[in-house]
Protein backbone atom coordinates (compact mmCIF):
# COMPACT_ATOMS: atom_id res chain seq x y z
CA UNK A 1 0.00 0.00 0.00
CA UNK A 2 1.18 3.51 -0.94
CA UNK A 3 2.35 5.73 2.20
CA UNK A 4 -0.24 8.52 1.06
CA UNK A 5 -3.34 5.85 1.54
CA UNK A 6 -1.90 4.72 4.63
CA UNK A 7 -1.41 8.23 5.63
CA UNK A 8 -5.14 8.72 5.13
CA UNK A 9 -6.56 5.80 6.83
CA UNK A 10 -4.77 6.89 9.99
CA UNK A 11 -6.39 11.02 9.62
CA UNK A 12 -9.86 9.45 9.52
CA UNK A 13 -9.61 6.80 11.28
CA UNK A 14 -8.08 9.17 14.48
CA UNK A 15 -10.52 11.49 13.19
CA UNK A 16 -13.38 9.27 13.92
CA UNK A 17 -12.38 8.54 17.35
CA UNK A 18 -12.24 12.05 17.84
CA UNK A 19 -15.60 12.49 16.83
CA UNK A 20 -16.89 9.74 18.54
CA UNK A 21 -15.83 11.05 21.70
CA UNK A 22 -16.56 14.63 21.37
CA UNK A 23 -20.16 13.24 20.47
CA UNK A 24 -20.03 11.34 23.82
CA UNK A 25 -18.93 14.24 25.78
CA UNK A 26 -21.56 16.92 24.16
CA UNK A 27 -24.26 14.64 22.63
CA UNK A 28 -23.51 15.80 18.98
CA UNK A 29 -22.35 13.40 17.40
CA UNK A 30 -24.00 14.35 13.82
CA UNK A 31 -22.54 17.75 14.16
CA UNK A 32 -19.13 16.70 15.19
CA UNK A 33 -19.11 13.94 11.84
CA UNK A 34 -19.97 17.23 9.88
CA UNK A 35 -17.46 19.71 11.29
CA UNK A 36 -14.81 16.75 10.81
CA UNK A 37 -15.89 16.05 7.46
CA UNK A 38 -15.92 19.85 6.62
CA UNK A 39 -12.68 20.01 8.22
CA UNK A 40 -11.18 17.15 5.71
CA UNK A 41 -12.74 18.25 2.77
CA UNK A 42 -11.51 22.02 3.37
CA UNK A 43 -7.46 20.20 3.62
CA UNK A 44 -8.20 18.32 0.46
CA UNK A 45 -9.24 21.14 -1.39
CA UNK A 46 -6.37 23.33 -0.48
CA UNK A 47 -3.98 20.06 -1.55
CA UNK A 48 -5.68 19.63 -5.16
CA UNK A 49 -4.92 23.37 -5.03
CA UNK A 50 -1.03 22.93 -4.39
CA UNK A 51 -1.01 20.10 -6.34
CA UNK A 52 -2.36 22.39 -9.45
CA UNK A 53 0.40 25.03 -8.61
CA UNK A 54 2.84 22.31 -8.81
CA UNK A 55 2.10 20.78 -12.02
CA UNK A 56 2.20 24.35 -13.66
CA UNK A 57 5.06 25.37 -12.51
CA UNK A 58 6.62 22.71 -14.64
CA UNK A 59 6.98 19.66 -11.02
CA UNK A 60 10.09 20.81 -9.94
CA UNK A 61 10.61 20.93 -6.28
CA UNK A 62 7.34 18.88 -4.62
CA UNK A 63 5.71 21.39 -1.86
CA UNK A 64 6.15 20.23 1.60
CA UNK A 65 2.91 21.08 2.83
CA UNK A 66 1.33 18.03 0.57
CA UNK A 67 0.42 14.97 2.25
CA UNK A 68 -1.33 11.68 2.08
CA UNK A 69 -2.46 10.89 -1.49
CA UNK A 70 -1.65 14.24 -3.26
CA UNK A 71 2.12 13.34 -2.19
CA UNK A 72 1.44 9.94 -3.55
CA UNK A 73 0.14 11.49 -7.11
CA UNK A 74 2.89 13.94 -7.16
CA UNK A 75 5.72 11.05 -6.86
CA UNK A 76 4.20 9.04 -9.07
CA UNK A 77 3.51 11.98 -12.04
CA UNK A 78 7.23 13.25 -11.50
CA UNK A 79 8.34 9.55 -11.86
CA UNK A 80 6.13 9.03 -14.92
CA UNK A 81 7.57 12.58 -16.24
CA UNK A 82 11.27 11.49 -15.88
CA UNK A 83 10.57 8.56 -17.66
CA UNK A 84 8.88 10.61 -20.69
CA UNK A 85 11.54 12.55 -20.96
CA UNK A 86 14.14 9.72 -21.25
CA UNK A 87 11.50 8.10 -23.72
CA UNK A 88 11.39 12.11 -25.84
CA UNK A 89 15.11 12.16 -25.59
CA UNK A 90 15.69 8.36 -26.90
CA UNK A 91 12.87 9.47 -29.25
CA UNK A 92 14.42 12.77 -30.58
CA UNK A 93 18.09 10.90 -30.65
CA UNK A 94 16.48 8.14 -32.98
CA UNK A 95 15.11 10.48 -35.24
CA UNK A 96 18.09 13.01 -35.43
CA UNK A 97 20.16 9.56 -36.45
CA UNK A 98 17.51 8.61 -39.17
CA UNK A 99 17.86 12.25 -40.79
CA UNK A 100 21.53 11.83 -40.90
CA UNK A 101 20.94 8.97 -42.46
CA UNK A 102 18.69 9.65 -44.69
CA UNK A 103 20.53 12.94 -45.80
CA UNK A 104 24.02 11.03 -45.99
CA UNK A 105 22.94 8.76 -48.63
CA UNK A 106 23.37 9.53 -52.26
CA UNK A 107 19.68 8.30 -53.32
CA UNK A 108 17.22 10.87 -53.30
CA UNK A 109 14.04 10.34 -50.68
CA UNK A 110 10.81 11.63 -50.90
CA UNK A 111 7.61 11.79 -48.79
CA UNK A 112 4.19 12.49 -50.37
CA UNK A 113 1.26 13.37 -48.23
CA UNK A 114 -2.12 11.30 -49.48
CA UNK A 115 -2.65 14.37 -51.23
CA UNK A 116 0.45 14.03 -53.30
CA UNK A 117 1.67 17.39 -51.83
CA UNK A 118 5.68 17.54 -50.48
CA UNK A 119 5.74 16.56 -46.98
CA UNK A 120 9.90 15.67 -46.56
CA UNK A 121 12.84 15.54 -48.59
CA UNK A 122 16.58 14.66 -47.73
CA UNK A 123 19.09 16.46 -49.49
CA UNK A 124 19.86 13.78 -51.82
CA UNK A 125 16.32 14.70 -53.72
CA UNK A 126 16.81 18.65 -53.14
CA UNK A 127 20.06 18.57 -55.27
CA UNK A 128 18.34 16.23 -57.91
CA UNK A 129 14.77 18.11 -58.15
CA UNK A 130 16.02 21.64 -57.33
CA UNK A 131 13.61 21.14 -54.21
CA UNK A 132 13.49 24.29 -51.55
CA UNK A 133 11.84 24.54 -48.39
CA UNK A 134 9.04 26.78 -50.23
CA UNK A 135 8.22 23.88 -51.87
CA UNK A 136 6.89 21.61 -48.69
CA UNK A 137 3.00 21.19 -49.13
CA UNK A 138 3.16 21.78 -52.92
CA UNK A 139 1.83 18.80 -55.85
CA UNK A 140 5.30 17.42 -56.58
CA UNK A 141 3.51 16.89 -60.28
CA UNK A 142 3.82 20.63 -60.33
CA UNK A 143 7.29 20.46 -60.08
CA UNK A 144 7.84 17.60 -62.44
CA UNK A 145 5.13 18.01 -65.25
CA UNK A 146 5.65 14.78 -66.96
CA UNK A 147 2.34 13.04 -67.89
CA UNK A 148 4.11 9.25 -67.34
CA UNK A 149 5.05 11.02 -63.96
CA UNK A 150 1.47 12.09 -62.83
CA UNK A 151 0.14 8.50 -64.51
CA UNK A 152 2.87 6.99 -62.23
CA UNK A 153 1.88 8.46 -59.00
CA UNK A 154 -1.62 7.56 -59.85
CA UNK A 155 -1.76 4.47 -59.65
CA UNK A 156 -3.37 2.59 -56.69
CA UNK A 157 -0.80 0.40 -56.49
CA UNK A 158 2.21 1.34 -57.53
CA UNK A 159 4.27 -0.95 -59.85
CA UNK A 160 7.72 -0.99 -61.48
CA UNK A 161 9.74 2.23 -61.52
CA UNK A 162 10.20 5.17 -63.98
CA UNK A 163 13.26 6.63 -65.85
CA UNK A 164 12.78 10.38 -66.58
CA UNK A 165 15.53 13.06 -67.56
CA UNK A 166 16.42 15.29 -64.59
CA UNK A 167 14.12 18.66 -64.76
CA UNK A 168 17.44 20.73 -63.61
CA UNK A 169 19.77 19.12 -66.33
CA UNK A 170 18.17 16.84 -68.95
CA UNK A 171 21.95 14.82 -70.13
CA UNK A 172 21.22 13.36 -66.19
CA UNK A 173 18.91 10.41 -66.02
CA UNK A 174 16.66 9.72 -63.12
CA UNK A 175 14.94 6.61 -62.01
CA UNK A 176 12.02 6.75 -59.86
CA UNK A 177 11.02 3.79 -57.66
CA UNK A 178 7.73 4.47 -55.10
CA UNK A 179 5.62 2.37 -52.32
CA UNK A 180 2.72 3.40 -50.60
CA UNK A 181 3.26 3.30 -46.64
CA UNK A 182 0.79 4.74 -43.98
CA UNK A 183 -2.57 6.57 -44.71
CA UNK A 184 -2.06 6.40 -48.71
CA UNK A 185 0.77 8.34 -48.12
CA UNK A 186 3.37 7.65 -50.36
CA UNK A 187 7.71 7.59 -49.95
CA UNK A 188 9.83 8.09 -53.53
CA UNK A 189 13.16 6.80 -53.81
CA UNK A 190 15.30 8.35 -56.52
CA UNK A 191 18.20 7.28 -58.20
CA UNK A 192 21.11 8.89 -60.57
CA UNK A 193 21.31 6.14 -63.36
CA UNK A 194 23.24 8.52 -65.69
CA UNK A 195 26.40 6.05 -65.39
CA UNK A 196 23.73 3.13 -66.35
CA UNK A 197 22.27 4.97 -69.23
CA UNK A 198 25.74 5.99 -70.92
CA UNK A 199 26.95 2.72 -70.36
CA UNK A 200 24.26 1.55 -72.36
CA UNK A 201 23.91 3.90 -75.01
CA UNK A 202 27.79 3.39 -75.41
CA UNK A 203 26.60 -0.45 -75.88
CA UNK A 204 24.04 -0.12 -78.29
CA UNK A 205 26.20 2.49 -80.61
CA UNK A 206 28.77 0.18 -80.34
CA UNK A 207 26.42 -2.89 -81.02
CA UNK A 208 24.54 -0.77 -84.08
CA UNK A 209 28.03 0.11 -85.65
CA UNK A 210 29.80 -3.23 -85.46
CA UNK A 211 26.68 -4.80 -87.23
CA UNK A 212 26.38 -2.54 -90.19
CA UNK A 213 30.94 -2.67 -90.29
CA UNK A 214 30.34 -6.43 -90.47
CA UNK A 215 27.85 -6.22 -93.74
CA UNK A 216 31.04 -5.23 -95.96
CA UNK A 217 33.35 -8.05 -95.39
CA UNK A 218 30.71 -10.33 -95.02
CA UNK A 219 29.20 -9.85 -98.76
CA UNK A 220 32.93 -9.77 -99.91
CA UNK A 221 33.20 -13.32 -98.09
CA UNK A 222 29.86 -14.49 -100.09
CA UNK A 223 31.16 -13.16 -103.55
CA UNK A 224 34.40 -15.01 -103.20
CA UNK A 225 32.76 -18.05 -101.91
CA UNK A 226 30.00 -18.15 -104.57
CA UNK A 227 32.46 -17.37 -107.31
CA UNK A 228 34.96 -20.17 -106.08
CA UNK A 229 31.90 -22.44 -106.15
CA UNK A 230 30.74 -22.08 -109.48
CA UNK A 231 34.23 -21.91 -111.22
CA UNK A 232 37.33 -22.98 -109.16
CA UNK A 233 35.98 -25.95 -107.27
CA UNK A 234 35.17 -28.66 -109.81
CA UNK A 235 34.92 -32.33 -108.50
CA UNK A 236 36.75 -32.02 -105.83
CA UNK A 237 34.88 -33.34 -102.50
CA UNK A 238 37.24 -31.28 -99.98
CA UNK A 239 37.23 -28.26 -101.33
CA UNK A 240 33.18 -28.68 -102.09
CA UNK A 241 32.72 -29.85 -98.26
CA UNK A 242 35.13 -26.84 -96.85
CA UNK A 243 33.46 -24.36 -99.90
CA UNK A 244 29.88 -25.39 -97.92
CA UNK A 245 31.10 -25.27 -94.39
CA UNK A 246 32.41 -21.89 -95.03
CA UNK A 247 28.68 -20.45 -96.85
CA UNK A 248 26.94 -21.93 -93.91
CA UNK A 249 29.21 -20.01 -91.32
CA UNK A 250 29.24 -16.86 -93.30
CA UNK A 251 24.89 -16.79 -93.70
CA UNK A 252 25.42 -17.42 -89.52
CA UNK A 253 26.96 -14.39 -89.60
CA UNK A 254 24.92 -12.63 -91.93
CA UNK A 255 22.12 -13.27 -90.28
CA UNK A 256 23.96 -12.16 -86.19
CA UNK A 257 24.96 -8.92 -88.33
CA UNK A 258 20.91 -8.38 -89.36
CA UNK A 259 19.46 -9.11 -86.01
CA UNK A 260 21.90 -7.09 -84.25
CA UNK A 261 20.73 -4.21 -86.86
CA UNK A 262 17.35 -4.90 -85.91
CA UNK A 263 18.14 -5.40 -82.24
CA UNK A 264 20.03 -2.06 -82.32
CA UNK A 265 17.41 -0.26 -83.97
CA UNK A 266 14.75 -1.15 -81.57
CA UNK A 267 16.78 -0.12 -78.61
CA UNK A 268 17.79 3.72 -79.76
CA UNK A 269 14.68 4.42 -81.25
CA UNK A 270 12.32 3.24 -78.58
CA UNK A 271 9.37 5.96 -78.56
CA UNK A 272 9.70 6.73 -82.24
CA UNK A 273 7.05 4.43 -83.68
CA UNK A 274 5.80 5.27 -87.00
CA UNK A 275 2.34 3.73 -86.86
CA UNK A 276 -0.33 2.75 -89.42
CA UNK A 277 -2.75 1.17 -90.15
CA UNK A 278 -1.98 -2.84 -91.53
CA UNK A 279 -3.87 -5.73 -92.04
CA UNK A 280 -2.88 -8.45 -90.36
CA UNK A 281 -3.89 -11.19 -92.94
CA UNK A 282 -1.64 -10.43 -95.94
CA UNK A 283 1.38 -9.93 -93.52
CA UNK A 284 0.80 -13.36 -91.86
CA UNK A 285 0.39 -15.10 -95.01
CA UNK A 286 3.87 -13.66 -96.56
CA UNK A 287 5.94 -14.62 -93.01
CA UNK A 288 4.67 -18.29 -93.49
CA UNK A 289 5.53 -17.86 -97.07
CA UNK A 290 8.52 -17.19 -95.94
CA UNK A 291 9.24 -19.64 -93.49
CA UNK A 292 8.02 -22.30 -96.08
CA UNK A 293 11.14 -22.19 -97.81
CA UNK A 294 13.44 -22.06 -94.78
CA UNK A 295 11.39 -24.87 -93.97
CA UNK A 296 11.78 -26.64 -97.22
CA UNK A 297 8.30 -27.64 -97.00
CA UNK A 298 9.26 -30.10 -94.80
CA UNK A 299 6.94 -28.49 -91.92
CA UNK A 300 2.94 -27.81 -91.71
CA UNK A 301 1.81 -24.39 -91.59
CA UNK A 302 -1.49 -23.07 -91.14
CA UNK A 303 -3.25 -19.82 -89.82
CA UNK A 304 -5.88 -18.40 -88.37
CA UNK A 305 -6.77 -14.39 -88.89
CA UNK A 306 -9.79 -12.60 -89.92
CA UNK A 307 -9.46 -10.89 -93.16
CA UNK A 308 -10.94 -7.76 -91.73
CA UNK A 309 -8.24 -7.84 -88.74
CA UNK A 310 -6.50 -4.41 -88.56
CA UNK A 311 -3.01 -2.95 -86.19
CA UNK A 312 -1.95 0.06 -85.82
CA UNK A 313 1.41 -0.63 -86.18
CA UNK A 314 5.12 -0.14 -87.86
CA UNK A 315 4.87 -3.29 -90.47
CA UNK A 316 8.42 -3.73 -89.66
CA UNK A 317 8.02 -4.54 -86.38
CA UNK A 318 5.30 -7.25 -86.39
CA UNK A 319 7.22 -8.66 -89.16
CA UNK A 320 10.37 -9.28 -87.12
CA UNK A 321 8.46 -10.39 -84.44
CA UNK A 322 6.27 -12.38 -85.62
CA UNK A 323 8.81 -13.91 -88.32
CA UNK A 324 11.32 -14.55 -85.56
CA UNK A 325 8.36 -16.69 -83.37
CA UNK A 326 7.87 -18.92 -87.14
CA UNK A 327 10.82 -19.16 -88.29
CA UNK A 328 12.39 -20.52 -84.44
CA UNK A 329 9.90 -23.08 -84.67
CA UNK A 330 11.06 -24.30 -87.72
CA UNK A 331 14.07 -24.71 -87.01
CA UNK A 332 13.77 -26.22 -83.56
CA UNK A 333 11.37 -29.10 -84.38
CA UNK A 334 11.84 -31.92 -86.65
CA UNK A 335 9.90 -32.20 -89.86
CA UNK A 336 6.59 -33.21 -89.91
CA UNK A 337 5.58 -30.14 -87.09
CA UNK A 338 2.64 -28.46 -87.59
CA UNK A 339 3.16 -24.95 -86.88
CA UNK A 340 -0.03 -22.44 -86.34
CA UNK A 341 -0.28 -19.01 -86.40
CA UNK A 342 -3.59 -17.56 -84.78
CA UNK A 343 -4.53 -13.63 -84.63
CA UNK A 344 -7.63 -12.10 -83.10
CA UNK A 345 -9.07 -9.68 -80.52
CA UNK A 346 -10.11 -10.64 -77.01
CA UNK A 347 -10.81 -8.24 -74.18
CA UNK A 348 -9.83 -5.06 -75.99
CA UNK A 349 -6.68 -6.78 -76.62
CA UNK A 350 -4.87 -7.92 -79.85
CA UNK A 351 -3.15 -11.46 -79.81
CA UNK A 352 -1.04 -13.09 -82.09
CA UNK A 353 -0.04 -17.03 -81.18
CA UNK A 354 2.61 -19.11 -82.72
CA UNK A 355 1.91 -22.92 -81.85
CA UNK A 356 3.87 -25.71 -82.86
CA UNK A 357 3.83 -29.34 -81.59
CA UNK A 358 7.19 -29.98 -81.58
CA UNK A 359 9.63 -31.18 -78.82
CA UNK A 360 8.77 -28.18 -76.60
CA UNK A 361 10.64 -26.47 -73.77
CA UNK A 362 12.44 -27.31 -70.89
CA UNK A 363 11.20 -25.71 -66.98
CA UNK A 364 14.70 -24.74 -66.67
CA UNK A 365 15.44 -23.10 -70.05
CA UNK A 366 11.91 -21.35 -70.14
CA UNK A 367 12.79 -18.12 -67.88
CA UNK A 368 15.66 -17.33 -69.84
CA UNK A 369 14.86 -17.65 -73.49
CA UNK A 370 14.47 -13.54 -74.21
CA UNK A 371 18.07 -13.53 -73.33
CA UNK A 372 20.23 -12.58 -75.72
CA UNK A 373 22.79 -15.23 -77.24
CA UNK A 374 21.00 -17.40 -75.16
CA UNK A 375 20.64 -21.26 -76.79
CA UNK A 376 18.36 -23.88 -75.07
CA UNK A 377 20.96 -26.53 -76.52
CA UNK A 378 24.13 -24.59 -77.77
CA UNK A 379 25.34 -27.95 -80.07
CA UNK A 380 21.96 -28.11 -81.70
CA UNK A 381 21.19 -24.11 -81.92
CA UNK A 382 25.01 -24.61 -83.62
CA UNK A 383 24.16 -26.47 -86.57
CA UNK A 384 20.52 -24.48 -87.12
CA UNK A 385 23.03 -21.75 -87.40
CA UNK A 386 20.73 -19.37 -85.29
CA UNK A 387 21.64 -16.22 -83.99
CA UNK A 388 20.23 -16.66 -80.33
CA UNK A 389 18.38 -12.84 -80.70
CA UNK A 390 15.35 -13.52 -82.16
CA UNK A 391 13.53 -13.91 -79.20
CA UNK A 392 15.09 -10.88 -77.94
CA UNK A 393 13.78 -9.12 -80.37
CA UNK A 394 10.13 -10.03 -80.21
CA UNK A 395 10.77 -9.26 -76.22
CA UNK A 396 12.13 -5.85 -77.37
CA UNK A 397 9.04 -5.19 -80.14
CA UNK A 398 6.25 -6.34 -77.47
CA UNK A 399 7.55 -3.87 -75.08
CA UNK A 400 7.63 -1.19 -77.04
CA UNK A 401 4.12 -1.24 -78.10
CA UNK A 402 3.60 -1.58 -73.90
CA UNK A 403 2.17 -5.21 -74.43
CA UNK A 404 3.77 -8.62 -73.19
CA UNK A 405 4.85 -11.68 -73.92
CA UNK A 406 3.50 -15.36 -72.55
CA UNK A 407 5.57 -18.48 -73.37
CA UNK A 408 3.71 -22.06 -72.09
CA UNK A 409 5.69 -25.01 -73.13
CA UNK A 410 6.74 -29.10 -71.87
CA UNK A 411 9.07 -30.95 -73.04
CA UNK A 412 7.56 -32.98 -76.20
CA UNK A 413 4.19 -31.18 -75.86
CA UNK A 414 5.47 -28.28 -78.48
CA UNK A 415 5.22 -24.73 -77.13
CA UNK A 416 2.93 -21.73 -77.62
CA UNK A 417 4.82 -18.02 -77.99
CA UNK A 418 1.54 -15.41 -77.34
CA UNK A 419 2.57 -11.94 -77.97
CA UNK A 420 -0.21 -9.77 -76.59
CA UNK A 421 -0.93 -5.93 -77.99
CA UNK A 422 -3.00 -3.26 -76.30
CA UNK A 423 -5.76 -1.52 -78.20
CA UNK A 424 -5.52 1.86 -77.84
Amino acid sequence: MLPGFRFELKIISLGLVLVLLAGWFTDQLALCLLVFLLAYFTWHLRSAWLYVGWVRKNMKTIPAELRGIWKDLALILRKQRKKQKKSIKRMRQAVKRTSQLTHAIDQGIIVLQHDRKLSWWNSAASQQLGLQDSDRGHLLTSLIREPEFARYLEQKKIKGRLELPSRINPEKWLMFTASHFGDDDIVLVISDITPLKNTERLRKEFVGNVSHELRTPITVLRGYLETMSDSMIGDNPMMQKACKQMSEQVMRMQTLADDLIVLSRLESQPGKIKKKKIELLPLMESIIDEAKIVSNNKHEFSLQCPPDLIMNAQESDIHSAIGNLVINAVHHNPQGASIEIVACEENDKLIIKVKDDGVGISAEALPRLTERFYRTDSSRSSKIGGSGLGLAIVKHVVNRYEGSLEIHSKPKQGAEFVCIFPIK
